[in-house]
């Protein structure tokens, strides 16, 4: 009776939710079935609609998150592959947008900004891509810093090796060859 009201005022999400709670041996068990084989593809499709809609508007973490929320919804064995593939979509062009601001970050040489657009990708979506680029950032921000460094060093110029690793550890104060680094100019 609570799924049907929710379903008939078009919450298609919570009227999943009630249907799905029927117990198996309930005597309105096969009709729940039924309306759940009904409702979840019309569901998906809603839910799919809205991805779209995030990712036109370039609000690719909103769609991944209401894909999630989706998932959680819907009960196991419902055919997800619409909603695998959208959610797969908005992941791929949240990967690119995230790419892009920290290679513009890097390009305007805002390091800070670059590993902090890449924790908070990695805190949002615990991603092997975005591990990765934070990486492979990490070791070209490192190696630009080593040349930076060695140069000061071969113009006996000391001060600004120490000044310019200094600063470098206060962006990635964890990083072996950073700290390699300033031992080697503080020696």
């Amino acid at each position: 009776e609570k799924a049907e009201g929710f379903y008939n005022s078009g919450d298609l999400a919570n009227a999943i939710a009630e249907y799905a709670k029927v117990p198996q041996g309930s005597e309105d068990y096969n009709t729940a079935q039924s309306k759940l084989n009904e409702i979840c593809p019309k569901y998906i499709d809603s839910v799919v609609n809205t991805i779209s809609t995030y990712n036109s508007g370039r609000q690719y973490k909103d769609a991944i998150s209401y894909a999630d929320t989706a998932y959680k919804i819907l009960p196991a064995g419902v055919d997800t592959s619409k909603l695998d593939s959208a959610k797969a979509e908005s992941l791929m062009n949240y990967k690119t947008e995230v790419s892009k601001t920290v290679t513009d970050y890097i390009a305007a040489e805002k390091y800070q900004e670059a590993f902090t657009a890449l924790d908070e990708a990695i805190k949002f979506t615990d991603d092997q891509y975005f591990k990765d680029l934070k990486t492979t950032t990490e070791s070209g921000y490192a190696k630009v810093i080593t040349e930076t460094v060695e140069k000061h060093i071969s113009n006996g110029d000391y001060i600004s090796a120490k000044r310019v690793i200094t600063s470098a550890l206060t962006v990635l104060p964890n990083n072996t060859e950073l700290k390699q680094l300033q031992t080697k100019v503080e020696n």
